[in-house]
Formats: structure tokens, C-alpha cells, sequence
């Protein structure tokens, strides 16, 4: 009775769980994850989307080039490759430097969740090894523990 109990829990789960996934909302399945941290099922971790088509241009720029698209980092001394090499960067939209996208932001919290939820039985260990490193250390000590 128990077993037959648990899998009902756990296809209905699975199911709202698809089904806030297949929406590609991050915040719902951050959510979904956070109620879900509770119960000891398997979860699984949110996939953040690809864009196949999406490339950067390593090396020079051609005739023509938008001059705002970035080609090298400000700092780098290496030579431009001639002609411009498209790499593959299909996780380029995850890239915000200023933290305001949110989608990405709402996939980070989903990716947050699911490490909590799934590192959750690890709090005990964690609390007793951050009081050993404490143990180990003076607060004015300017050295590495032992």
C-alpha cells in the first residue's frame, strides 16, 4: 500500500514537474523545486536551453563589421585569426554581466534550488565541519588552518 502511495505522489509530481518545465518557466520550476525540497524523491535538475544557431566570431573583422560586436577581450595579446573563425557558443545568453536578464536569473534560482534540495541531508555534516574549521583558527590569526 505504501509502494502503490509513493508512486502516485511521485507520477503526479513528475507530471507538474514536466509540465512547468515544458512552459520554460524558470520560476516555476525554482518554485516547483523549492515545495518539492521536502519530500525524498529524485528530482531532477532544470536544463537550461540551447541556441544551436547561436555562434561568436573568433578573429578579425571582416568588411562591414558591426564595430559594437566584441571579437577579443580588451586585454588579450594573441593575433587575430584572418579570416574570423565562428565558434559555437549555444549557452551565450546565459551570459549577463549585469544580473538583470530575468530569465537567467530565474534559471539560476531554479539551478539554487535544485543543489539545496538535493544537498539538503548534507546540513548536519556541513555545520559540524565549518565548527571544526572554527575550532581550528583564532579570529586575528592571519595564517591557513593547521
Amino acid at each position: 500500500m505504501l509502494l502503490k502511495f509513493s508512486l502516485l505522489v511521485l507520477s503526479r509530481t513528475t507530471n507538474s514537474f514536466q509540465a512547468a518545465a515544458g512552459q520554460r518557466s524558470y520560476r516555476a520550476i525554482a518554485t516547483k523545486l523549492q515545495t518539492m525540497a521536502t519530500s525524498t524523491e529524485v528530482l531532477s535538475p532544470p536544463v537550461a536551453r540551447r541556441e544551436e544557431d547561436r555562434s561568436v566570431f573568433a578573429g578579425v573583422a571582416p568588411e562591414g563589421w558591426d564595430p559594437k560586436m566584441p571579437r577579443q577581450s580588451n586585454d588579450s595579446t594573441e593575433t587575430l585569426l584572418d579570416p574570423p573563425v565562428a565558434v559555437p557558443d549555444p549557452y551565450g545568453w546565459l551570459r549577463d554581466d549585469k544580473r538583470t536578464k530575468k530569465e537567467v536569473l530565474d534559471h539560476l534560482k531554479a539551478e539554487n534550488a535544485y543543489s539545496q534540495s538535493m544537498t539538503k541531508h548534507l546540513g548536519q555534516l556541513q555545520e559540524s565541519l565549518y565548527s571544526e574549521f572554527l575550532s581550528s583558527i583564532k579570529e586575528t590569526d592571519f595564517t591557513t588552518p593547521r
